[in-house]
């Protein structure tokens, strides 16, 4: 095994590969958090796979993602905010044109009581673990697969 740990992507790319996986992954939590669907779509790979916890069976290709996240955007009530919190992300670039990832995602929510006041912060409603996979496309770099998968929720007693 070598000890590169950016076998397939090494140097000043590999850091431009790991910048532009990153930004994709604080625009996924930035879109969902500020409810803008459009932004959340245009980050995925008209191909994409996205797979997340509450639904069965993987959510494949652009049209579908667009379908679903505008629901659980507009199904959310109007007063409700969330906030979606990145951390531990490493980025392993597989070759120039593909990454792969995995971090994690503190999600809090809360409800406003009135518009200047923040809502009350308790526990994460969840801790989430992100898989991703990325590859680079003509428009530039994107989301072709994110797995989120569950890994503490918050106690309801």
């Amino acid at each position: 095994m070598s000890s590169n740990m950016y076998a397939a992507a090494d140097g000043p790319d590999a850091t431009q590969i790991a910048y532009h996986c990153t930004r994709l992954l604080h625009l996924y939590a930035y879109a969902q958090d500020t409810r803008q669907a459009e932004v959340f779509v245009k980050l995925f790979t008209e191909d994409a796979i996205w797979k997340r916890p509450g639904i069965a069976d993987p959510v494949r290709g652009i049209s579908a993602i667009r379908e679903n996240i505008s629901g659980l955007i507009n199904g959310r009530p109007e007063k409700s905010v969330y906030q979606h919190i990145i951390t531990n992300v490493r980025v392993e670039p597989t070759s120039w044109v593909t990454a792969t990832s995995e971090c994690y995602a503190l999600v809090y929510s809360g409800v406003k009581v009135e518009n200047e006041v923040p809502p009350f912060i308790g526990m994460p409603v969840g801790i989430l673990k992100y898989r991703n996979r990325f590859r680079l496309v003509e428009a530039g770099w994107h989301i072709e697969f994110h797995e989120a998968e569950g890994v503490f929720q918050r106690n309801a007693a």
